[in-house]
């Protein structure tokens, strides 16, 4: 029993020694004499058993090693706060204590001492004190507080956004408040660059015709953009009230194709239609709706996306085109003819007459009339019986040449504008000229090739009122020669432009877009053939705007240089014409400047135009020599010739006498000689000399 009693006194005894020791380690260690490395120094007598004793030791040395633990594991607490990545400071509810290094590069700070000591409101933004405050009260009640969103100032000034979470802890006998922060402001900053960017594709997608949908599998709708509103009339919540509306609206006869999209979508595959709809105007529109299937990770069907575009205006021009094909034939034949014939007028009067006529001719209409506005509003020719009150209401100088006005007595369309003066094409009321697709693009294409000559003409008017001035007192001088052919030549390029960019583009467009119906299995065949002689019609109109601006501005000169521009030249002419033309051109080495390059082309190609139009010859010998001082062009053909070479003028002979004042300006020399009935023959001699030796022109 006395054993007994002895083991449970051990046990007791070691009990409290131990709770002894979870208060006063340290004394007790230093006071029964161990040493850093757990041995014992010395030992006294406590009136206590060896064996007692002994079992006292081991206790306290199992105790030393606890201690020890503990604080290797305090301190690598303590080594990774310090070392975090994430920013970590310690604060007593009033200022800070303690910071890792990472809230010390978060604030911008140098060292450590600067943050130890600093406010805790002074690094919080004003805006975000009373949640500062308040959550000290809430951890101090809690013990801990999820993390939250707020606004923290640098040292260096810098706001930056920061996500805070708080716990309390005891240090010694006073309680303090570990902080867990973590910069999120390149988060934020991405965030709101996200929703900016969500925002304006919205706006984006709310602002053009075209709508985006999502529907379920059972035939339910997930989604339905803005845009639906702007092509059916009906807002995207009347589309959720109503699923039946989607189809609802189809015309009846087209009701099984957005039907057949939906099913094919449901079978895996991706399809595009077009329909007909009736909107809430109850006005027709053309849909062109396409829709595919969305797959989840294991392939199975979970939705169908697809868009919808209104076609209306596509359609319409096409159907257009399909029901109009005389019109459309009759157009293109009046511009071609247009073109040509304006070509050979050389006064504003007589081209305005023949728009005049066109106008009556093509829309079989005579309430049109060429109105000239300044102060006063006047009608130069044909018919406009709107009042001066009216028109000058109506009339914009703003706008731009070829655009229309529309008032409701008929349509004003600018032509040209000279010295705050601008001339419009008055149309009496045809609303078929607006709402019919190819009129309005041939009415928009003729007046603006009739601004082009307007311009033109009035130049050429201009500089032959002050020719014919000069000439009464004398012959021009070859610099102003020189300058009216550069003019000519830039009007050239600028008119080759405009055609090529405007009517020839036009062309080129339309006859693209006749191409497919040319090989449309369901239009009947006799339609077919019709439809490509239009389409080949509108080719060989295509093919002569090129030759004009060929004409017009010879693109080869500077590449394929003068000799084989001209031999290039002849051979199209004499392979278009009724007459044989030789070109020669070995005895020609002559290195001669753009502009005498130029003018000896289009000396040439005058020459053969007037045997084309009036020497009714069979052969044309063209020679060109030079030598170190001169190059010489030599001309025969074998034609009726004429009378009197002395009376070459611009009254008798325009196109002689064009070629004669061109030799002038490049200070050459011509004759003429011919007999009636025996041909003519030309001889044209020009100096050579080098660019810098010929006064510019600009």
């Amino acid at each position: 029993m006395s054993l007994f009693a002895s083991k449970i006194k051990v046990i007791i005894l070691l009990m409290i020694l131990v709770s002894i020791l979870d208060t006063f380690d340290d004394y007790l260690l230093t006071y029964f004499g161990y040493k850093d490395d757990g041995s014992l120094e010395q030992l006294f007598d406590t009136g206590l058993s060896i064996v007692e004793f002994f079992l006292i030791y081991q206790v306290l040395l199992k105790a030393r090693k606890i201690i020890h633990q503990l604080n290797e594991k305090e301190n690598r607490y303590q080594r990774l706060v310090e070392f975090s990545a994430e920013p970590i400071f310690i604060h007593n509810g009033e200022e800070i204590i303690y910071s890792n290094h990472a809230f010390v590069t978060a604030m911008a700070a140098s060292n450590v001492k600067e943050l130890l000591g600093r406010s805790v409101m002074d690094i919080v933004h004003p805006q975000f004190h009373e949640v500062v405050a308040k959550r000290k009260q809430q951890v101090e009640m809690y013990g801990e507080l999820a993390p939250i969103e707020y606004k923290i100032i640098r040292l260096d000034g810098e706001v930056r956004d920061f996500e805070m979470s708080t716990i309390a802890v005891m240090d010694n006998t006073q309680q303090v408040f570990q902080v867990f922060g973590k910069d999120i402001t390149d988060r934020k900053k991405a965030e709101e660059e996200l929703k900016r960017t969500k925002e304006q594709l919205e706006n984006i997608m709310d602002s053009v015709d075209v709508a985006i949908w999502a529907m379920g599998l059972q035939d339910d709708i997930i989604f339905v953009s803005q845009g639906i509103e702007k092509i059916s009339g009906y807002k995207p919540s009347e589309y959720y009230d109503q699923p039946m509306l989607q189809r609802e609206i189809v015309i009846p006869e087209d009701r099984h194709i957005p039907e057949q999209i939906y099913q094919d979508a449901l079978l895996g595959l991706s399809s595009k239609r077009e329909y007909r709809i009736l909107d809430r105007s109850g006005k027709m529109r053309w849909f062109y709706k396409c829709g595919y299937p969305i797959f989840d990770d294991k392939g199975n069907i979970i939705q169908i996306n697809g868009v919808t575009i209104d076609i209306t205006k596509r359609k319409e021009a096409e159907i257009a085109v399909k029901n109009s094909e005389q019109l459309h034939q009759l157009l293109q034949t009046s511009l071609e003819h247009f073109s040509r014939d304006v070509f050979d007028m050389m006064k504003v009067s007589e081209m305005e007459e023949h728009l005049i006529k066109v106008m009556e001719d093509v829309i079989h209409h005579s309430s049109v009339g060429i109105l000239e506005a300044a102060q006063d509003i006047k009608l130069k020719k044909g018919n406009c019986n709107v009042s001066q009150e009216t028109l000058s209401s109506s009339l914009d100088s703003e706008t731009g040449i070829g655009e229309l006005i529309v008032i409701s007595q008929g349509t004003l369309i600018k032509m040209g504008e000279r010295n705050q003066t601008t001339i419009w094409l008055w149309i009496g009321n045809r609303p078929d000229l607006i709402t019919i697709f190819p009129k309005k693009v041939w009415l928009e294409t003729i007046t603006r090739y009739v601004s082009v000559w307007y311009e033109n003409l009035y130049r050429i008017e201009d500089l032959t009122k002050e020719l014919e001035q000069l000439a009464h007192v004398k012959q021009a001088p070859t610099w102003l020669l020189r300058l009216l052919f550069q003019i000519s030549e830039r009007e050239r390029i600028r008119l080759a432009i405009d055609l090529h960019d405007s009517a020839l583009q036009e062309q080129i467009i339309w006859y693209r877009k006749m191409e497919p119906y040319c090989v449309e299995a369901s239009i009947p065949a006799g339609i077919r053939e019709e439809l490509e002689q239009i389409r080949q019609g509108m080719k060989n109109v295509m093919e002569q705007i090129r030759a004009t601006c060929n004409q017009l501005r010879p693109p080869f000169i500077k590449r394929l240089g003068l000799f084989n521009s001209l031999k290039g030249l002849t051979r199209d002419i004499g392979a278009r014409s009724d007459y044989e033309v030789y070109f020669h051109a070995s005895q020609f080495q002559a290195v001669l400047n753009d502009e005498q390059e130029l003018g000896i082309y289009r000396i040439v190609q005058e020459l053969l135009n007037n045997a084309t139009k009036h020497s009714q010859a069979t052969r044309v010998d063209i020679a060109l020599l030079s030598d170190t001082e001169k190059v010489e062009i030599r001309y025969e053909d074998n034609g009726i010739g004429f009378g009197d070479v002395t009376k070459v003028s611009h009254h008798n002979h325009m196109g002689l006498f064009g070629i004669k004042e061109r030799v002038r300006s490049l200070e050459g020399d011509i004759k003429f000689s011919s007999t009636k009935g025996e041909g003519l023959q030309v001889f044209v001699t020009i100096p050579v000399r080098s660019s810098d030796s010929m006064p510019i022109i600009s």
